[in-house]
């Protein structure tokens, strides 16, 4: 990706989401996609508690995650250094800033998120840790994006309530793998599928095939992080 300086702050768009825009959960919570019994895989992302979340994969794959958790009913809140390649999302969609808001990287952000109106704040500023980012709001899920991992993610993924990670280059694995406590299955992380994500959280893993929607597919394009073999 190359980073871009324009700002998104000021984009002006709709109040709403467009039409087609439609609850995406099951049980309560957000659908990530289907195992391979073809049942829903559900995350419980909207929390009384704080709760931390790093993604690792490609934009389309976060910008999958943002539009389901806005169907589910929280708002989202981006803070990037990528405002080209994220303003896509916005003029493709129409959500306006009720639901999909833009600020600038390192903005202080009030704790509004209440049981009514959770909040989702998305972090694509590169490598961070969680003793840099405020997630101290309850009814806020502060998801962290990384595209690529590297050793100095360790304390961010073993910190983590929920990691969510597309395929991993073997390389990535390595430094995955111990740092969620699941080293055993450290070669699963970089051999699953290309439409697939492993979900790790305290130890355990579940896999799920992201299953996009037609209008996902129209909107963001495949959220395939490596291209399959030729």
């Amino acid at each position: 990706m190359t980073r871009s300086s324009s700002s998104l702050a000021s984009h002006v768009a709709g109040t709403g989401p467009l039409p087609g825009w439609s609850l995406t959960a099951g049980g309560g919570g957000l659908v990530i996609g289907r195992d391979r019994h073809k049942t829903p895989v559900v995350l419980q992302l909207l929390r009384p508690t704080p709760t931390r979340v790093v993604l690792v994969g490609q934009l389309s794959f976060a910008q999958l995650f943002v539009l389901r958790t806005i169907a589910l009913g929280a708002r989202a809140i981006v803070q990037t250094i990528w405002s080209r390649e994220w303003s896509t999302l916005v003029q493709r969609t129409g959500i306006g800033p009720d639901h999909l808001l833009y600020v600038a990287p390192g903005e202080a952000l009030p704790p509004t998120a209440t049981a009514a109106r959770p909040e989702v704040v998305i972090l694509d500023v590169g490598a961070v840790n969680w003793a840099s980012v405020t997630t101290s709001c309850n009814w806020r899920t502060t998801v962290v994006v990384r595209h690529e991992l590297t050793q100095v993610d360790t304390e961010l993924l073993g910190s983590a309530d929920v990691v969510l990670m597309q395929p991993l280059t073997t390389a990535e694995a390595a430094i995955a793998a111990p740092a969620l406590g699941v080293a055993p299955a450290e070669a699963w992380l970089s051999r699953i599928s290309g439409p697939m994500v492993t979900i790790a959280s305290q130890g355990t893993m579940r896999w799920a095939t992201l299953d996009p929607t037609e209008l996902e597919l129209r909107t963001i394009g495949a959220p395939i992080r490596f291209p399959a073999p030729a």
